[in-house]
């Protein structure tokens, strides 16, 4: 293995800045260089989608009609969380526009209230108290800033559903606390899935990473998750300048590794690509991260990506699941057409398991049915809620873990499209966390 390690954010670097160079939901998140959309940033302020016909603001579920108040926060300058606030809108509005979610003798409709976190903790905890004084929502969807306000979610007990990849969000004493994205799952599940995707073991992985902040941080998840597989690995970083990168290509080639992880800039991956396919690299190439293709391909022609593996959503496939149909359906209506962008709209789906679940919009039930292993099918396929022993959680379901797919691209296009099981997915998971039994 390589004796590099990793650096840690830089103190010269602002979260927001270095989470916007990241182009990720988190500082820890395993992307190989961040194939958001480069959208521009989208300023401060609220985005607010609520049901036409809703003519109460309470959810007492006692028949009738009641409106759910969901806080998104999230930052409005980083392109992912961009597009995971726009399908947010577009699944709000899709939703109300079909009559709302008739749950018991309850018809809901949605509101949805958005505010800017900047990666801020501090602006983060301002809105959330904002949420809860004056907003009065039944349920917040967080971001990674969640272990800065959680205490002030469960103290209202309002439900928190949020998107983090780090472990500091988990008490044992939370009861509205629940992560519902991919964060903590997907590189795990991934990697560990992998040599059985390829249908052979992998002898050597090969990280090429940039040496700035985002970079390593990225590479630190890479190597934490290989690692805990038991995999072999060695390193090769640049300069975050750098313009040539036939010197680092001919480096990585040297290291002898079957499979390559690139991370850094879109840009980054795109050149460095390339500058392995020039020097004669024979080795496959992923990335720890699902990827859009309409993004990809933004990137690098994927017509230049053949052998290149990556995790795909099934709305990129030619059978796309219920789900998936359902949220490029409604996404279209709003936006009038669907451009394929890379976002994560997992949370939800969990939340609209937990209502249905509870049979009203009541948070102890929906926490209860959250924290008692609840099961559904979400945009990856099957999912449920898991415990978190490894971060002192095991008696509650507090973690969502789901099915995976991976794709080959050849042509230009997906093929060999599998799916990880859930019960696999599982397995991975337990097993980076170091709780499999």
């Amino acid at each position: 293995m390589s004796d590099q390690h990793p650096v840690e954010e830089s103190s010269t670097v602002s979260r927001r800045q270095f989470l916007k160079l990241a182009g990720v939901a988190g500082a820890t998140v395993a992307v190989a260089g961040g194939l958001g959309g480069a959208l521009a940033a989208c300023g401060s302020g609220t985005t607010t989608t609520t049901a036409a016909a809703a003519t109460t603001t309470t959810v007492a579920a006692g028949g009738g009609s009641a409106v759910i108040k969901i806080g998104n926060l999230t930052d409005f300058a980083i392109p992912p969380l961009v597009n995971t606030r726009k399908a947010l809108e577009a699944v709000v509005a899709g939703v109300n526009g079909d009559g709302g979610w008739k749950v018991g003798d309850t018809t809901y409709t949605l509101e949805l209230i958005s505010y800017d976190t900047k990666s801020d903790p501090n602006t983060a905890r301002s809105a959330v108290e904002r949420l809860i004084s004056q907003d009065k929502v039944n349920v917040i969807f967080g971001d990674q800033t969640a272990s800065n306000w959680a205490t002030e979610t469960e103290a209202a007990k309002v439900l928190a559903l949020v998107g983090t990849p780090l472990k500091d969000v988990y008490k044992p004493e939370y009861k509205y606390t629940y992560v519902t994205s991919k964060l903590p799952t997907e590189a795990p599940v991934r990697l560990g899935w992998l040599p059985t995707y390829k249908g052979a073991a992998i002898s050597k992985y090969v990280l090429i990473f940039p040496d700035d902040p985002p970079g390593q941080n990225q590479m630190k998840d890479v190597v934490s998750t290989l690692t805990a597989l038991n995999q072999k690995f060695e390193s090769v970083t640049f300069a975050a300048s750098t313009t040539d990168f036939s010197a680092v290509a001919t480096k990585a080639l040297s290291l002898n590794g079957d499979c390559v992880i690139i991370g850094g800039s879109p840009i980054m991956f795109g050149q460095m690509y390339r500058a392995l396919s020039a020097a004669g690299s024979k080795a496959f190439v992923t990335i720890t991260a699902e990827v859009s293709l309409g993004e990809l391909n933004t990137t690098i022609p994927l017509t230049e990506l053949d052998g290149t593996i990556v995790g795909l959503m099934s709305w990129d496939t030619d059978s796309p699941n219920a789900v998936c149909k359902e949220v490029v359906a409604y996404y279209t209506k709003k936006y009038g057409k669907w451009d394929d962008p890379s976002f994560d709209i997992d949370t939800f789906y969990a939340f609209k398991a937990a209502l249905f679940a509870a049979g009203a919009a009541d948070n102890d039930k929906m926490a209860a049915a959250l924290g008692g292993g609840l099961a559904f099918d979400g945009p990856h396929g099957a999912s449920k809620m898991i415990p978190r022993a490894d971060a002192g959680v095991a008696d509650r379901t507090v973690c969502l873990i789901m099915e995976y797919a991976d794709c080959t691209l050849m042509g230009g296009k997906a093929t060999n499209f599998k799916s990880v099981s859930l019960a696999d997915s599982e397995n991975f998971a337990l097993t980076c966390w170091g709780t499999k039994k």
